[in-house]
């Protein structure tokens, strides 16, 4: 029998956990959390048959709590379980959940293997938006194994993809990732402005975590470029936009980043 702080537990994952992996999105664990998911974990893994659908919320909950590396088998066996259930749209899910957890684990050659199969799978159906999820994680596997060329060509067809039905947060976010390679060829006042243009569908959105990664961004790239007031000015965004969401990185990479850029304007000839 299920003692009943696990079976409440069970229960709240089950009505408030989605199957879908949302890096940006996951839930908060407390420690007691993180007990009670050791316990339930062993509980569920240990059944003949698992529900894949749950197997795929306590993945999404161990990714939460920083072990992509534990919800990849998850994930793996959630995937299994579907395929078993004849259930393919668990599968499909399985699959991109996998290969999300794949490229954080930087495993970037198995990630695309995964999610190459998934796309042209998934360009035979009308379900755009997993789609759009599965390019995006491809380009980011791609552009992990140094494959920049690959990389790009996926961003833009998953840009086209989300012009062409409306997705303006995930058009955001691939014009965010596409001005990284104008940045990187030194094209600074491109990649700005195709930032510029994704915070303003990340605005739309209000979608605080895309905005204040986008402001960050846009500060890196400006303090590149010399625009040093303008760049402080966006990193002091970025910070206000996290503070706001709750967006807690550990290596306080923005305050860093604003004692950086001071110091390089100090240090600037006048």
């Amino acid at each position: 029998m299920i003692p009943p702080d696990l079976e409440a537990f069970l229960r709240r994952i089950e009505e408030a956990v989605p199957t879908a992996l949302d890096p940006d999105d996951l839930p908060q664990l407390t420690p007691a959390d993180r007990r009670l998911l050791a316990a339930l974990l062993d509980a569920v893994v240990s059944t003949p048959q698992p529900d894949p659908s749950l197997l795929l919320k306590l993945g999404n909950l161990v990714f939460a709590g920083e072990r992509p590396d534990a919800a990849v088998r998850l994930y793996q066996e959630a995937g299994a379980a579907a395929e078993r259930a004849g259930d393919d749209s668990l599968a499909i899910q399985a699959a991109l959940n996998l290969g999300i957890a794949l490229v954080s684990c930087h495993q970037y050659a198995a990630a695309a293997r995964i999610l190459d199969a998934l796309v042209r799978r998934l360009e035979a159906t009308d379900d755009v938006d997993r789609l759009l999820d599965a390019r995006f994680a491809l380009a980011q596997a791609c552009k992990g194994m140094g494959r920049t060329e690959q990389a790009r060509v996926v961003l833009e067809a998953a840009l086209a993809t989300a012009r062409e039905h409306g997705r303006s947060l995930m058009e955001g976010r691939c014009l965010g990732q596409l001005a990284w390679f104008e940045y990187a060829e030194g094209r600074y006042e491109s990649a700005v402005e195709q930032l510029e243009t994704a915070l303003g569908f990340f605005r739309e959105a209000g979608s605080l975590t895309d905005q204040a990664r986008a402001c960050y961004n846009i500060g890196l790239v400006q303090a590149d470029a010399g625009d040093y007031s303008a760049a402080l000015s966006r990193l002091e965004e970025a910070r206000a936009a996290a503070a706001e969401a709750g967006i807690v990185w550990g290596d306080d990479r923005i305050g860093h980043a604003i004692e950086e850029v001071r110091r390089r304007r100090d240090a600037a000839p006048s």
